[in-house]
């Protein structure tokens, strides 16, 4: 029995000696080697700023597209700014340190021990951007239907014109879908119930609407279109529009977009709409 906690005793002071001479190498490592530290914090400090940058840089855009950054980003970003501040006032405290000469002091020390821990933060912050999926989403798509203040009569009759409409809008081979009639006849009364329908089914992420009118003014246009997206544009041409128009529409998810009271043909390319081929990201209904 005396052999066994005489091993027992034996293996814990082993134990704890080691604990010991590893603290005591790690202080006079803070206190001889603090220069070395600082060094290794800069480089990590570097590759964390330029991380940072780019995600800046691509929340940036993706803000001017309309979409919503996600909270996680955006705390990753708040948690690099206040690192940021703290290792700089670091690097001050480091050349004060030095100009005052205070070698082998407590300053060397403090500042050894500060680098290691502001390192040790950098290189966390670092590795948690790889998790930062995805950076921003859509904004949640506003509803048109409610906004229909007009009482929508008589569609009971149109019932079947509607589901005609709407097995058309759920087919990926499909990309435009036209109403026509002689005005008067209740086509806009009509595609406001499809849109109501659709909106229900969830068929699309966000439906929008734009009344083109006789004399089409295509700047009217696309600020309708934005604004049912909730996108805000940079340019103030019709070109510099219809390319972020363009790729916003790109970008996103299925978009139903809908033109109202259209008397000629519209040229999809300078509104900028996307060509044939994104019949899965963008259909057109319209009322002619």
């Amino acid at each position: 029995m005396g052999s066994c906690f005489e091993q027992l005793a034996t293996e814990a002071i082993s134990k704890l000696g080691d604990l010991i001479v590893k603290s005591t190498v790690k202080q006079f490592e803070y206190l001889i080697c603090h220069e070395r530290l600082v060094g290794n914090l800069r480089k990590e400090h570097e590759k964390l700023m330029g991380m940072k940058d780019a995600l800046k840089g691509q929340v940036e855009a993706d803000r001017s597209r309309g979409l919503v950054v996600a909270n996680n980003v955006q705390k990753w970003l708040s948690d690099v700014e206040a690192i940021d501040a703290k290792v700089h006032k670091l690097y001050g405290d480091a050349v004060e340190n030095k100009r005052k000469k205070c070698v082998g002091g407590r300053l060397d020390y403090s500042l050894g021990k500060q680098a290691t821990r502001a390192s040790q933060e950098v290189v966390s912050l670092a590795k948690q951007k790889d998790e930062l999926q995805p950076i921003s989403y859509p904004k949640p798509a506003p509803r048109l239907g409610p906004t229909f203040t007009q009482d929508i009569k008589g569609l009971e009759s149109r019932k079947k014109i509607i589901g005609d409409v709407m097995e058309k809008l759920k087919d990926d081979k499909i990309r435009m879908i036209s109403i026509c009639g002689m005005g008067g006849v209740g086509k806009t009364t009509l595609v406001k119930g499809v849109i109501k329908v659709v909106e229900s089914e969830k068929l699309f992420y966000k439906v929008v609407m734009a009344v083109v009118s006789q004399n089409q003014n295509y700047q009217m246009v696309q600020a309708q279109i934005a604004d049912g997206l909730g996108l805000s544009f940079r340019s103030g041409s019709v070109q510099g529009k219809a390319r972020e128009l363009l790729d916003y529409l790109q970008g996103t998810s299925r978009v139903l977009i809908v033109f109202d009271d259209v008397w000629s043909e519209l040229d999809f390319e300078s509104i900028g709409i996307p060509s044939l081929g994104h019949e899965k990201v963008c259909k057109i209904l319209f009322t002619s």
